[in-house]
């Protein structure tokens, strides 16, 4: 386990957003992260966190997309929009590479998802055991049932942040949210998948107790 610290994402937590998602995606581009999201990287301005809203004006079906660089992966949020949690959007957004996708919903709902070159590996609901599924190994699962249970009494959102910043190397600060970052409306738009990415099967986790042997495991399968 390395030494991420939960208190570093409560920033996103706390009343900035009132829902969004969020994909970590590696080795591309802010601009070929936006094209991958379907939209023109030639629309997008480089906007600071404040006034965004009224600088950009989306409409009620529209969210507003952000995207930066965080050491080599492309950060991509979504303000108050699901489509980069949207099975057809993660087919294309990890094509040839690999995209873990954090999903807050305006409700309690929060997932994570992980996916390498348009197939999804695992998804679940931090601290939800019965939500897990996975195509054989499932290490975000692991990882953040190990800071869960290192941490009794903090929220299961931020261990799974924390099991995202041992994969990624590293957390989103507060002050790069803030600053200017290439920033559009992003229509809550979706075509289905062609052809349609069959659901991963359920798993029944190992107690926390005996996640030890999986300490290390965050290594993509080959593509």
């Amino acid at each position: 386990m390395n030494d991420a610290d939960p208190s570093a994402w409560e920033w996103m937590f706390h009343g900035r957003y009132l829902g969004f998602t969020i994909t970590f995606t590696h080795a591309v581009t802010p601009e070929e992260c936006l094209r991958r999201y379907g939209v023109d990287p030639s629309a997008a301005r480089h906007l600071p966190f404040a006034g965004i809203d009224d600088a950009l004006r989306p409409g009620p079906d529209d969210a507003i997309l952000r995207v930066g660089m965080l050491r080599d992966w492309a950060f991509a949020i979504e303000i108050l929009g699901g489509m980069g949690n949207a099975p057809a959007m993660l087919a294309e957004i990890s094509r040839g590479t690999e995209t873990i996708a954090v999903h807050v919903g305006a409700s309690a709902l929060r997932t994570l998802a992980y996916w390498v070159n348009g197939k999804p590996l695992e998804k679940f609901e931090p601290g939800e055991a019965p939500t897990l599924r996975a195509a054989g190994t499932h290490p975000f699962w692991d990882a953040t049932e190990r800071y869960r249970t290192a941490q009794p009494g903090a929220r299961a959102v931020l261990a799974a942040m924390q099991a995202v910043e041992e994969r990624i190397g590293g957390h989103l600060t507060l002050d790069l949210d803030e600053g200017p970052l290439l920033s559009l409306v992003l229509p809550q738009i979706l075509p289905p998948p062609s052809p349609p990415v069959p659901a991963l099967p359920r798993v029944n986790p190992s107690p926390p107790g005996r996640l030890g042997r999986h300490l290390g495991s965050f290594r993509p399968p080959e593509r």
